[in-house]
């Protein structure tokens, strides 16, 4: 795949620019090509996955499949949620080791 269409604020692909580009270019793609992809890619994945998440209603999903299944899914996102924690910090120990740390506070 061709990351220059979905990476940081440079010009991509047909001159143009942005993140949120990124996102509309490569959302469309399916699920099994992104997760095969790049970072990038992975990362459109999960975050396309993460709003269709937080869209959902807990009083009509448990009353779909009941209390105790909620429960579970609170508990596999919370595992999801510390991997993608573990993740991150090893992204920002390398940041810093390559001096590029940004101490503004901004990611």
């Amino acid at each position: 795949m061709d990351d220059t269409t979905t990476t940081g604020t440079g010009t991509g692909a047909g001159g143009v620019s942005g993140v949120g580009v990124a996102l509309a270019s490569r959302a469309h793609l399916p699920l099994s090509e992104l997760l095969t992809g790049s970072l990038e890619d992975q990362l459109v994945a999960l975050e396309a996955l993460t709003a269709t998440i937080n869209l959902v209603d807990p009083v009509e999903e448990s009353d779909r499949y009941g209390s105790r299944f909620l429960g579970g899914a609170a508990a596999r996102a919370h595992r999801v949620t510390e991997a993608l924690t573990g993740a991150v910090l090893d992204w920002m120990g390398a940041e810093q080791e390559a001096g590029t740390w940004d101490t503004s506070g901004r990611f």
